[in-house]
């Protein structure tokens, strides 16, 4: 998961990424229910100040979360990219709208941000979709090609 070499197949691809997923959003939730037990037994008074202090550390922690899953997720889809016959510059249109979103994010645009994701994840369903080269390519052998050997028998 963690290696940017080699090929993934759409299904291998699919199982990694939803893994990624889940496991970013567990994080996120751990720490999200953290922070408002912390947070709980404000008084009346000081409410407001708290709720926009718990929004604030939210954002970045959803920030700072989704920044340690670029990582696995961007060799997942460079291993994608590498099925279809592509290398490093076709991952830089992710990488860009990966930083793109974490720009706006921190600028408050969010409406912004959640567009420049919908957009990323677009993109990363069409990798899941869309089949991959077979046989090898310059990076490495099929990832399917033995089992597609066993269905020519």
């Amino acid at each position: 998961m963690f290696s940017f070499k080699g090929r993934l197949s759409r299904t291998q691809f699919l199982i990694g990424y939803i893994f990624t997923l889940v496991f970013t959003a567990a994080l996120f939730f751990a720490i999200t229910l953290t922070i408002e037990h912390f947070f709980w037994g404000v008084q009346p008074q000081t409410e407001k100040v708290t709720t926009n202090l718990i929004e604030l550390l939210e954002g970045r922690l959803l920030l700072v979360v989704t920044m340690a899953s670029w990582w696995p997720a961007l060799a997942l889809v460079l291993k994608r990219l590498h099925d279809l016959g592509h290398g490093w510059k076709a991952v830089r249109v992710f990488v860009g709208l990966d930083v793109l979103w974490a720009i706006l994010h921190l600028v408050n645009k969010d409406d912004l941000a959640q567009a420049m994701a919908g957009v990323d994840f677009g993109l990363t369903f069409m990798l899941a979709v869309i089949k991959g080269t077979e046989g090898p390519n310059s990076y490495g052998p099929d990832p399917l090609g033995a089992a597609r050997d066993l269905t020519k028998r």
